[in-house]
């Protein structure tokens, strides 16, 4: 057999297993997303599904297939049509991709337009967390009386720097519950800042 004869029977199978894989998403669109139900503690039915994922996998298709499958049929169907019946068909990954629905962004103010005071901020609200959570478990005296000579100082000089932010951080909380709030600040208000 010559290629000529071959290239048009491997685009018939392409467009052939990607109408398959279409359908297979289009079914598993009409199972019901899971919503707890799969916890041992719900009731239900007998004979109702657990879920997509579940239908999925009884189906004896893979987690990377199931999505693949459901991003397929979340393609437009004149797109699809066109994208499958051109010269050359699109390819599942292809065709994946455009039923691919960007991630939806965080939203955030506009007080909070620049990615990298965001990333600022986000950093900066992780480390009184985990200092909160040190502070929760860890008793200062054993924390002093494990450390050596040499470390005093060093621990005396980093709680001092973090105190000194932390009262600064405290100050900007406030100055920023004041703006929110949209009133002058009170006299104790003040005093603390």
């Amino acid at each position: 057999m010559d290629s000529t004869a071959v290239a048009p029977a491997v685009m018939l199978a392409t467009r052939i297993r990607s109408r398959a894989i279409r359908r297979a998403g289009e079914l598993l669109r009409e199972v019901r997303k899971a919503t707890g139900d799969h916890l041992p503690n719900v009731k239900r039915a007998a004979g109702v599904p657990l879920g997509r994922q579940v239908a999925a996998t009884r189906a004896g298709l893979s987690e990377r297939q199931r999505k693949t499958a459901l991003r397929v049929a979340a393609v437009d169907s004149d797109q699809f049509e066109a994208a499958v019946e051109a010269d050359k068909p699109a390819t599942i990954p292809q065709l994946a991709k455009a039923g691919t629905k960007p991630a939806p962004r965080p939203k955030i103010g506009p007080e909070h337009d620049d990615p990298v005071r965001f990333a600022r901020s986000t950093e900066g609200q992780g480390s009184p967390r985990v200092l909160y959570q040190t502070a929760q478990k860890l008793d200062p005296k054993d924390v002093i009386r494990g450390a050596s000579a040499q470390e005093k100082p060093i621990i005396k000089d980093r709680a001092t720097a973090c105190m000194a932010w932390l009262k600064i951080l405290i100050r900007e909380i406030r100055k920023s519950e004041t703006a929110d709030r949209g009133h002058p600040k009170t006299a104790v208000e003040v005093a603390l800042c």
